[in-house]
């Protein structure tokens, strides 16, 4: 079993998937696996796979139909558990730092985290600035550099990243992650941060903390792609309610505040008031 997998779902981005590629192939070393999972696209993308068929730490896998958003997380999650002891969820748009290959794997081997949040870069008026997305304010204040923070306190660390855990910046020892606790978040739009404190969850009850590092340097570069929810934005909140509905019992009283936050704020505008109503209809499922 490798180390790391980097498990990319992507549909109908061919041209974005084969630059990520070259540089990720190109790079990579012989623990690192990377696994495409391939949402049933229609833009050719199964053909251009087969330009990177000498690389065999590359892995290839398509669904025969749809999946939806969270059902692509899901296989990802699911396939990079039978390959590796940890994973990073990847947009198709976005990429890594050359240094990633070098120093994560070190991290990964002398502190054997649960959760690593990867610091990022992407772009302010088509210029590359360094930014912990993961501490992302609506301001866009950069913040000074600083030495990697570590965190093991779960109610601490969820106060703190409950709400800023994008796609793409996260490491999970897959251990921890049980996959069977996933299907509730599905339709959420947000499965794979569901996992995320799943496996955060499961650490805390067995051993009473977690250990999680919010790296300093940058290892992300974060995409110039769409990441917009524009058009549906109503199904979105809908399932930002259930999402927050669904999240362990353990994170209940930050996840409760946070919220309450979000819609007493009208964060999400008028569609704020479809995040509340599908709160208070799952939380009452949930504790059926």
């Amino acid at each position: 079993m490798d180390l790391l997998s980097i498990c990319i779902p992507t549909y109908n981005r061919r041209d974005r998937l084969r630059e990520l590629l070259k540089k990720l192939c190109l790079w990579n070393v012989d623990n690192i696996k990377i696994i495409v999972v391939d949402n049933a696209s229609t833009d050719g993308t199964d053909k251009m796979i087969k330009e990177f068929a000498k690389y065999k730490n590359l892995l290839y896998f398509r669904n025969d139909i749809n999946l939806g958003a969270d059902g692509n997380f899901f296989r990802i999650i699911e396939e990079g558990k039978k390959y590796s002891k940890y994973s990073l969820w990847l947009g198709d748009d976005d990429c890594v730092t050359k240094e990633l290959f070098k120093d994560i794997p070190i991290l990964l081997e002398d502190k054997r985290p649960d959760v690593i949040l990867l610091n990022s870069l992407f772009y302010i008026n088509n210029l590359i600035k360094r930014y912990i997305y993961i501490l992302f304010n609506k301001k866009l204040r950069l913040l000074p550099n600083r030495s990697d923070i570590i965190e093991t306190n779960i109610e601490n660390f969820c106060k703190n990243y409950i709400n800023k855990i994008p796609f793409g910046t996260c490491i999970v020892n897959n251990k921890l992650i049980d996959l069977d606790k996933l299907d509730k978040y599905k339709g959420t739009y947000h499965l794979y941060a569901g996992a995320v404190w799943e496996a955060l969850d499961e650490v805390n009850k067995n051993e009473g903390k977690v250990l999680c590092y919010i790296t300093s340097k940058p290892y992300i570069i974060w995409g110039k792609g769409s990441k917009s929810y524009k058009d549906i934005m109503k199904d979105v909140c809908i399932g930002i309610g259930k999402w927050y509905a669904m999240l362990p019992k353990s994170i209940k009283v930050v996840s409760d505040n946070e919220i309450k936050r979000i819609v007493e704020s009208k964060e999400y505008g008028d569609k704020s008031k479809f995040i509340w109503e599908s709160y208070l209809k799952y939380i009452g499922k949930k504790d059926d």
